[in-house]
């Protein structure tokens, strides 16, 4: 009995490392493929960006697409304020949260609406 349970327990951890190594090839051969090299692409090449990278004074000044500007513009100040420091200023929820004096739940459910608001709006 206990040979048997020793290798069932055996050929578990075997199975166990054996696909822990083939997830691991997969996650990294799915990384490389979405890694874009600047350098690959040719300098005539037309790439499209949404808004601009120079500081500008409102964050609606960012954006280049008029429709997305108008979407922005209509926001709320506090959706605004959010948007400005998790999107162009990298904070996390609770980075925001502690700026803005708001619990992070608060701040993460404030920034979900706002997108979700921003797709809805630009699907129309």
């Amino acid at each position: 009995m206990r040979e048997t349970l020793e290798k069932q327990f055996d050929t578990y951890i075997k199975k166990t490392i054996k696909n822990t190594i083939i997830n691991y090839k997969k996650y990294e051969t799915r990384k490389m493929h979405r890694e874009v090299s600047f350098e690959a692409l040719s300098n005539d090449a037309d790439i499209s960006v949404p808004f601009s990278f120079s500081l500008k004074e409102n964050l609606e000044d960012y954006f280049e697409n008029e429709k997305l500007y108008t979407v922005v513009s209509k926001l709320t100040a506090e959706q605004k304020e959010i948007l400005e420091l998790k999107i162009l200023y990298n904070y996390n929820s609770k980075e925001i949260a502690q700026q803005l004096n708001k619990s992070d739940s608060r701040v993460r459910h404030i920034y979900a609406d706002t997108i979700k608001k921003i797709n809805n709006q630009m699907k129309e």
